[in-house]
């Protein structure tokens, strides 16, 4: 392997017996009330996603794609949806259709911004992209990687869905996931060791099968090193994990920061929000569609409460793991994702990272800001609304949110009413 690959010595041991995380929040029997698959969009839907939009700008002459002699349509797709370049992540594990490329010395890139994720594989056949579309959720779609004069995004289907739909839920949708696995010399995960990670998710069993570069501190973690197969040999990973830049092979990427572990945190906390958005939707909208007139029952009332508050939980931080100092909001990354705002007359902002103890300095997820977000049906953003309220003005001390500080709550909740005229409109007409 060449130089700026992943180590594989150091003084602290981990075992490779890991359980995997499942997750389902929707009531039972609600899978079948909408009469047809959950996952397929009416032929006649106008997609309101970034890549459905951006090729409508292709199709009507208002966007050029550049053709890159190396990197093909990726550089130009990057900058029409303004995605950063700086949100690189580099991935070695075989986790893509197009495993065979990928390796310790030719990860796939991931870049991503609020409502799109981009992949990309030196050498690969096609880019392959996730959108969140404000009605429909995730979609995906591919891109041919050769020169064309009129280049398209192709949506698609069973070849992405069939690996995202989540094997025990009731809410059969497709679900972004980010695994951590135990990879072997040529990326392959080894055995049944992966775990989904997610904001709870200790750092030390995150990143398995990833590159990391700019961490700090003494946290542990699974990124930058390889197992060869040795059967339930246990593995070392401290020593050279903590990669402060890669000297080869990612030149030929978009960004010169490598795999930043900032952009490793934020991918992981928001493709866990996405998928708890999607499945309050979905849900909510199973019951409306169920209901008489629109009438909600007693019991699909509270079935709403059931399939909103996870939600909740996930974009206020309940039960996230402490970060233990492993980033620095000064990154390349940090910096890039932080500049959007929107800030408060006071200067804050949801987007200002932390990174010591925590992921947000202001432990509310930017998700909030989404056209996703905005766009769940009124009774589930209503109900999220008054329970952001409720949390933040203390009426809910419970333990669930005793991370949040009297401090923490106030500036969430000025900034919060700052800086979204919804939630602001939505507290005056009570």
């Amino acid at each position: 392997m060449t130089e700026g690959t992943v180590p594989r010595s150091g003084s602290r041991w981990i075992g490779l017996a890991c359980a995997c995380l499942f997750l389902a929040v929707a009531p039972a029997g609600l899978a079948g009330q909408l009469g047809a698959s959950p996952v397929q969009v009416p032929g006649d839907a106008e997609l309101m996603d970034p890549i459905a939009r951006l090729q409508r700008a292709i199709d009507n002459g208002e966007v050029h794609l550049d053709f890159h002699p190396d990197r093909g349509y990726i550089d130009a797709v990057m900058s029409a949806l303004d995605v950063p370049f700086a949100s690189q992540t580099l991935v070695f594990s075989k986790t893509s259709f197009q495993a065979d490329l990928i390796s310790p010395d030719n990860p796939r890139a991931l870049y991503f911004n609020d409502d799109v994720y981009a992949a990309w594989v030196p050498g690969g056949r096609v880019l392959e992209f996730v959108s969140i579309d404000p009605r429909y959720g995730t979609l995906f779609y591919t891109m041919e990687q050769t020169e064309s004069a009129a280049p398209r995004f192709e949506r698609e289907g069973a070849r992405c869905i069939n690996c995202h739909l989540p094997t025990r839920s009731d809410v059969p949708i497709p679900r972004l996931t980010v695994m951590s696995v135990v990879p072997n010399e040529a990326g392959e995960a080894l055995g049944s060791n992966i775990l989904v990670t997610t904001d709870r998710s200790p750092v030390g069993f995150r990143w398995g099968g990833w590159l990391a570069t700019g961490a700090r501190g003494d946290a542990h973690h699974m990124a930058n090193f390889v197992l060869a197969r040795s059967g339930n040999e246990r593995v070392d990973i401290d020593a050279e994990a903590h990669l402060r830049s890669l000297d080869t092979g990612p030149a030929a990427f978009l960004a010169e920061n490598g795999s930043d572990v900032a952009a490793l945190m934020l991918l992981a906390h928001q493709a866990e929000v996405h998928n708890r958005i999607g499945e309050a939707a979905f849900t909510v909208r199973a019951l409306e569609a169920a209901s008489r007139g629109g009438v909600l029952s007693e019991r699909a009332l509270e079935q709403v409460e059931e399939a909103v508050e996870p939600l909740v939980r996930e974009m206020l931080f309940v039960d996230a793991a402490p970060l233990e100092g492993i980033g620095s909001a000064d990154s390349p990354y940090a910096r890039a994702f932080a500049a959007p705002g929107p800030r408060d007359g006071a200067g804050r902002s949801l987007r200002d990272l932390d990174l010591e103890t925590r992921l947000l300095r202001y432990p509310l997820s930017y998700l909030v800001y989404t056209d996703a977000f905005d766009e769940l049906p009124d009774r589930a953003r209503d109900y999220a609304y008054g329970r952001f309220l409720e949390v933040l003005e203390g009426e809910d001390s419970s333990a669930a949110f005793a991370h949040l500080s009297d401090p923490d709550r106030e500036a969430v909740l000025e900034i919060l009413i700052d800086t979204k005229p919804s939630f602001r409109d939505w507290i005056a007409s009570r």
